[in-house]
């Protein structure tokens, strides 16, 4: 238990090592031909949220199949910014992933994939990704740690844009 809450109830992120996950793409991140983008939230100095993404090596297999789509590797907000009720943490920005979960839709048009995007979801996750962004559930990957794998379709990409207002 930490601070009263049983672990169960942690986020499910906290043991990711970032510096460990972002190591082996050092090189790639500056390359602007580089198939990987890690778009990330700054507010007063400090990074509120990052996403990684990669734009090769993976093909749809709802929407499209076998059409090119743009796979999030890793979406994350800044402990900060986890809503904790149980020990009276607010966030201190809100709609981090929102916003991040944007900037790779649109990433994936700029590149023709017609906003589709795909990702395998944490547990906590999958109830945001099926019913906030709409995101189609292809169920368990027995290949992929038994997550969920979702993706994201042209007609529910444009809808998510059209629902966010600039």
């Amino acid at each position: 238990m930490l601070r009263g809450i049983p672990r169960k109830e942690w986020p499910q992120s906290l043991h990711w090592n970032w510096a460990r996950k972002a190591s082996p793409l050092h090189n790639l991140l500056g390359n602007p031909l580089s198939g990987v983008r890690l778009f990330g939230i700054e507010v007063g100095g400090e990074w509120q949220g990052l996403l990684l993404a990669e734009c090769t090596g993976h093909r749809s297999r709802a929407d499209a199949p076998s059409k090119e789509i743009v796979y999030i590797e890793y979406v994350e907000t800044a402990p900060w910014n986890w809503p904790l009720p149980r020990i009276d943490q607010e966030a201190r920005h809100r709609a981090l992933g929102p916003q991040l979960f944007e900037m790779a839709i649109r990433w994936s048009m700029q590149l023709g994939f017609k906003g589709r995007i795909s990702l395998h979801s944490l547990p906590q996750a999958e109830e945001f990704y099926r019913d906030h962004c709409q995101m189609t559930d292809l169920g368990l990957d027995p290949n992929y740690d038994e997550l969920r794998y979702f993706e994201l379709t042209e007609p529910n990409a444009k809808k998510y844009l059209s629902r966010r207002k600039p």
